[in-house]
């Protein structure tokens, strides 16, 4: 839910540098993972791929960097994810926790090709 906080505070206008922003920014970075929903495994880890990724797209950044230095770019990882991910018939779904109906394909693949748009916006759009 962190991620949809920071969405929401970007969407009430406030600044990068907020202490706010800045704070929710910082646990962005030191908790970077698109493998689980940091906190709780994988339950609730597609809803959490969709919030990672509007949250990145209205942010603005296109690299994030982890304590370790690494440098990692947010858009071309989750796609790579959640193309490791989807299933042989196209679908996604939570086969590993279904908590959140996340065991629902229909919901799951809506959640992925909204990831999958908020990642690839540029490239769609131009902008």
């Amino acid at each position: 839910m962190t991620y949809a906080g920071l969405k929401s505070m970007i969407y009430a206008k406030l600044k990068k540098d907020d202490p706010r922003v800045k704070a929710v920014a910082e646990w962005a970075s030191k908790n970077y993972t698109l493998d689980e929903n940091p906190g709780m495994g994988l339950a609730g880890h597609y809803y959490y791929m969709v919030a990672f990724a509007k949250a990145h797209a209205v942010l603005g950044e296109e690299i994030v960097e982890t304590p370790d230095k690494q440098k990692h770019q947010w858009r071309t990882d989750l796609i790579k994810k959640l193309i490791s991910l989807q299933q042989d018939k196209g679908e996604w779904y939570n086969d590993k926790h279904g908590r959140y109906m996340e065991s629902i394909p229909e919901l799951v693949t809506s959640y992925s090709l909204i990831s999958m748009e908020s990642a690839l916006q540029p490239y769609l759009t131009g902008r």
